[in-house]
């Protein structure tokens, strides 16, 4: 029997090596979180038991609250974004191929750029 191509995170089996099982076997796929009521709060996307592709996150009222990417023994790769409940970007980090962190900007509640730093440039 194939497994579905989504499940929740109450299916998943945690493993102490960080992998993720469903019904004992490693799990591709997506496993969503819901919220009380039923809403997709989270969903992050793992290739054979391991996180790989999108994660993302929402707030109760549907708007998104983090969203990226994940590779497979490299961690967080490309754009990292985090917004305000309001909508408003809070943050943004873009990382390597690799998984090393290439920039960060942090903008204020008022939409202000607060931070920015580029740490592919020399010191």
């Amino acid at each position: 029997m194939t497994p579905p191509d989504r499940i929740t995170d109450a299916q998943i089996e945690p493993q102490p090596d960080g992998t993720v099982l469903f019904q004992g076997t490693p799990y591709t796929g997506e496993v969503v979180e819901l919220d009380p009521e039923g809403a997709v709060v989270g969903l992050i996307t793992f290739r054979d038991g391991r996180e790989h592709g999108p994660w993302r996150e929402w707030y109760p009222d549907g708007r998104p609250r983090v969203e990226g990417r994940v590779e497979e023994g490299v961690g967080a790769v490309g754009a990292w974004r985090t917004w305000y409940p309001d909508g408003r970007l809070a943050q943004e980090r873009v990382f390597s191929a690799s998984g090393d962190e290439l920039s960060f900007r942090r903008w204020g509640p008022d939409g202000a750029l607060a931070e920015e730093r580029d740490y592919t440039a020399p010191p």
